[in-house]
């Protein structure tokens, strides 16, 4: 069944026509779906499978930062990125992609970035691990609430949800799967090269997202380049990561969480960190046609910039103390370019000492 959306309606949400929006359309990139969904699979296979069982299994004893992160990864930038595409009174077709890019939580780059900046890595991997199952129903119910309240009305069609269950339930597979390859392989050195295939599957996704963005005939923007794109295009994704951030800081400061400094880190960059890779390959089921260059421009637009915003918290972090390293014992760049995650546990163990 697909859902019918008249032409007055489609007016009405800024959308100049329906080609896209429901029923299956002619995609130019017919098999990027299917490699898509290939590439996600890897990528969480390869996350799950590098984790630290060891380290994962002490931060279940920590429940209420465990909650508090996730609550806060499923609650925080969904709901400015809906009041965003709101006050901007964005198209239908840039405001959904928002809706759902920030509703993807997770990522082997978000604990990448996590590890650069000496925040709790341990922490992060948990979250990571913790979202990913718990998004199989967080991240559909999130966007189709802010879809009805920003929208008004349901328009999303049964294909499209069903490109939206797929892509969580291919996550979770492959979260298990990963999981089992973990206790088979229980070296660093596996670790490792698990998660370099990770990463190396995260960064294809982008690449491709990229190409697509760059390549694709947009029928809003036939020829305008990424970074000529209307102005409300980057307050859209800006705003709500800068939003997330701030808002998570002063969060995580709360003393009653119980949160020591470097999951203080931890848990401001999961919880601003969207999925991408996850978001890019719903997108790319959703939508068809010359739709999909808008779609995809606001992905990795959207990466971009959540990048750029987590280096420049990581450096502020840095300089106030609340990662792994002191600023006043090592510089800023061996900081970042060194592995001190040997220091979390006593670190965790001297912040509950002192309590």
């Amino acid at each position: 069944m697909v859902l019918e959306v008249s032409r007055a309606d489609a007016r009405l949400l800024g959308v100049k026509d329906l080609h896209g929006l429901q029923g299956p359309q002619e995609n130019e990139y017919g098999w990027l779906p299917i490699a898509s969904y290939i590439l996600l699979f890897a990528l969480k296979v390869s996350l799950a499978a590098s984790l630290d069982t060891a380290e994962f299994g002490k931060r279940l004893h920590r429940r209420l930062p465990i909650l508090f992160g996730i609550a806060c990864q499923f609650l925080v930038c969904p709901a400015c990125g809906a009041l965003v595409t709101w006050l901007l009174g964005m198209e239908f077709i840039p405001g959904v992609v928002l809706l759902v890019v920030t509703s993807c939580p997770g990522g082997c780059f978000s604990n990448w970035l996590t590890q650069l900046v000496n925040g709790d890595l341990a922490m992060s991997v948990a979250m990571t691990a913790f979202s990913s199952m718990m998004g199989l129903a967080a991240l559909p119910l999130n966007i189709y609430v802010y879809t009805k309240l920003v929208y008004s009305k349901e328009v999303l069609s049964w294909e499209q949800w069903c490109a939206v269950i797929l892509a969580v339930a291919t996550v979770c597979l492959a979260l298990l799967i990963g999981l089992g390859l973990s206790r088979c392989f229980p070296s660093q050195e596996s670790r490792n090269r698990f998660s370099a295939v990770g990463v190396l599957c995260g960064f294809i996704l982008f690449v491709v997202s990229v190409v697509i963005a760059a390549t694709s005939k947009s029928m809003a923007h036939q020829g305008v380049p990424l970074w000529r794109r209307n102005i409300n295009v980057y307050l859209l994704v800006w705003l709500p990561i800068t939003m997330t951030t701030c808002i998570m800081i002063l969060l995580t400061s709360v003393e009653y969480f119980g949160l020591a400094k470097p999951e203080r880190v931890a848990v401001v960059i999961e919880a601003v960190y969207q999925n991408t890779a996850l978001g890019a390959t719903m997108i790319l089921k959703m939508f068809h046609g010359p739709h999909i260059a808008d779609a995809m421009c606001v992905v990795v637009l959207f990466q971009l910039s959540q990048g750029t915003v987590l280096i420049v918290f990581g450096v502020w972090a840095h300089f106030m103390n609340w990662t792994l390293v002191s600023p006043r014992e090592m510089s800023l760049f061996r900081a970042f370019f060194g592995n001190y995650q040997d220091r979390a546990g006593a670190q965790l163990l001297d912040g509950a000492q002192a309590k």
